[in-house]
């Protein structure tokens, strides 16, 4: 017999869950995961965008379900793994060791930071992390990793359109931006040149024609600061040695 708790417990997961689906379709859908499944994680990868249940939380004034990034880091050796970011004040957190040695963290994205800066610390060892390719200097002999998103602007997951093989609509996210610009190699990093045009949507537009068989590297300008495209994965160094988005046209 199931007791009227997890009875009660049972529906209001589904009402939620129904309701989530119904909400993250009109968004753009986010995988959902269940934190007890958390301790069953076999393999680690760079942080990724999901969407958290915690049935711990049914019946309570909590949230059931959190959208954030997952951090994941392999070590089956070691003995205590935290990591540090510009979300904690660079203060180390405590990471939760699978059964298989994966070692996760879930951050929920509460905040409007451009994006997470982060690094682990391995038994007392500070490391980049080995699958997140993005990742800039520290200015002191190291790196820090970057993710890719940032807080509120988690379901804008949107970077350039290639329209032909010459015409490339570069695409930023910023509804609360007044300026923004796009700066590469095909105009001598000027912010000036290439002005980008907001739509209702609050995403910001471009179209550029390119030559194909090339690599661009570029940036944006915004608001009087450089920020690389969010969510392309692809990186590289500009000519100043800082972080930028690579753009391969075939």
């Amino acid at each position: 017999m199931i007791s009227n708790r997890k009875l009660f417990c049972f529906l209001i997961l589904t009402v939620t869950m129904f309701s989530f689906m119904g909400f993250a379709h009109h968004n753009e859908k986010l995988r959902v995961e269940n934190y007890e499944n958390l301790n069953n994680l076999k393999k680690s990868s760079s942080p990724e965008i999901l969407s958290m249940v915690n049935v711990r939380h049914i019946g309570s004034a909590s949230n059931q379900i959190q959208d954030g990034l997952l951090f994941t880091y392999d070590d089956r050796n070691a003995k205590s793994v935290r990591i540090a970011g510009n979300f904690s004040s660079w203060k180390p957190v405590s990471m939760t060791r699978s059964k298989y040695g994966i070692w996760y963290y879930f951050k929920k994205t509460d905040s409007d930071e451009k994006a997470y800066s982060y690094k682990y610390l391995v038994d007392g060892t500070w490391t980049k992390d080995p699958k997140n390719a993005l990742k800039t200097n520290d200015n002191a002999s190291s790196y820090v990793s970057i993710t890719q998103i940032a807080g509120k602007r988690l379901f804008k997951h949107i970077t350039y359109k290639i329209l032909s093989k010459d015409t490339v609509e570069f695409r930023f996210y910023r509804p609360n931006a007044k300026f923004i610009s796009l700066v590469g190699d095909f105009n001598n990093w000027n912010p000036e040149n290439d002005l980008m045009v907001k739509d209702k949507d609050g995403i910001w537009r471009l179209t550029k024609k390119l030559s194909p068989g090339k690599t661009y590297r570029y940036k944006f300008y915004i608001d009087g600061e450089w920020e690389i495209d969010t969510f392309n994965e692809n990186s590289g160094s500009s000519p100043l040695g800082e972080l930028c988005s690579l753009l391969v046209l075939p």
